[in-house]
């Protein structure tokens, strides 16, 4: 079973039992290795071994209902080499926005964009902020992770978010004399060596300004094997539980963990120590959810916990008096997926018949190969010959000289 976030990241399913799914068919044909019975996308000489089930039963299966991976497209009027290029540029004017598997969240004041996939594709997020920066649009970047202790060496807090968020000037500009603004003011201006925490999480640490707060978290490593790292901040301010600070919606949802009930419920695709969950880590998830208990700058959580998949777990749009949520969902429907190229998203089109012409002339030139051999054995020769004559010059060089006189 196919999963939407990858086994190299944290959340993504890397056991066997997770991703198999066992389903049972009456075989009612057997057909010929000949035609569609032959038929397989790897260039080589090997029969595949083919079976065929119905579409809908294999969607359902995998949860995936009116989906499909590869879609075959033949058009007779078109040369091998430019077919693909051609059925690129088509489907780039068809690209929708739900085509990328993006979603939408509107909230009060802005309008969220998250991925099932836990974070943003890096080429979908430097579109959204282009957009945003053409249409005088003010985004905030969040990037939330999950954190399996923060500890200040003689207490530890276990399995906390922590969110790194990148503010737009008019949240820093504006209020800063309500709690919201001096909260924010407050996030905005962490160094990378600093950390924030909520005041539950100050309390509970009993940790005060400067101390050395100690961060430790998963990160998948080699064949996607869960490496335990830490990281070192000094405690630079306690935040109020009020305004961003007590915004649940920081962390995306995630139906597998951030939806569950209470922790001991949560289906973590890593190892939890459920004897370290205390009942006062219940009552906060009760009470605030996944609500982040710290927060560090952008350039410290992209050194982090950064991946090839991206750096962001979601980027919202907030809203102004001349521009609601629904007109920049209007913008970003409509203009988004023409700033990408279906490549970015993972749409390619490739020719079948040009692969298999190119796998059926060799990877190697052997015309190099049998030449240098040919000349190898031409200079042996030469050489052979000539060692010969010099042989029966050196036998018979006293008979040379008797006729030379």
């Amino acid at each position: 079973r196919q999963n939407d976030v990858h086994p190299e990241f944290l959340f993504g399913q890397r056991s066997a039992s997770s991703s198999l799914r066992t389903l049972r068919f009456t075989i009612t044909k057997v057909i010929p290795d000949q035609g569609i019975g032959r038929f397989g996308l790897r260039a080589n000489q090997r029969i595949p071994l083919n079976a065929f089930a119905p579409l809908p039963i294999l969607q359902s299966a995998l949860d995936q209902s009116g989906k499909v991976n590869t879609i075959f497209l033949a058009n007779s009027a078109t040369t091998t080499g430019s077919a693909p290029y051609m059925s690129q540029d088509a489907l780039q004017h068809v690209l929708k926005l739900g085509d990328l598997g993006l979603r939408f969240e509107r909230r009060e004041g802005y309008l969220s964009l998250e991925s099932p996939q836990f974070l943003l594709n890096p080429h979908i997020v430097t579109a959204a902020k282009a957009l945003a920066r053409e249409n005088s649009i003010s985004i905030t970047t969040i990037m939330t992770y999950l954190a399996n202790e923060i500890s200040t060496g003689k207490k530890n807090l276990p399995y906390s978010t922590i969110t790194a968020l990148g503010l737009p000037a008019h949240m820093l500009m504006t209020e800063r004399l309500q709690p919201r603004g001096q909260v924010a003011l407050q996030i905005a201006g962490l160094a990378d060596s600093e950390i924030l925490l909520n005041s539950w999480a100050a309390e509970d640490l009993n940790a005060e300004v400067g101390d050395l707060i100690e961060v430790s978290y998963y990160v998948a490593g080699d064949r996607n094997m869960l490496l335990t790292k830490r990281a070192q901040f000094g405690l630079k301010g306690v935040v109020p539980m009020q305004g961003l600070a007590r915004d649940r919606e920081l962390t995306p949802e995630f139906h597998e963990l951030f939806d569950s009930n209470d922790i001991s419920s949560w289906n973590a695709t890593f190892p939890l120590e459920m004897n370290r969950i205390r009942s006062k880590d219940e009552r906060y998830w009760d009470e605030f959810g996944a609500t982040p208990k710290a927060f560090i700058s952008p350039s410290s959580a992209q050194r982090l916990w950064g991946t090839r998949f991206g750096v962001l777990s979601a980027i919202r749009f907030h809203s102004t008096t001349n521009m609601s949520t629904q007109a920049i969902e209007a913008i970003l429907h409509a203009r988004l997926p023409a700033l990408l190229s279906p490549e970015h998203v993972g749409f390619r089109f490739h020719s079948v018949m040009a692969q298999g012409l190119d796998a059926s002339s060799g990877t190697t030139d052997f015309s190099m190969l049998f030449g240098g051999f040919s000349i190898f054995l031409i200079g042996s020769a030469l050489l052979l010959v000539g060692l010969l004559f010099k042989l029966g010059v050196d036998q018979r060089a006293s008979e040379i000289g008797l006729l030379l006189t």
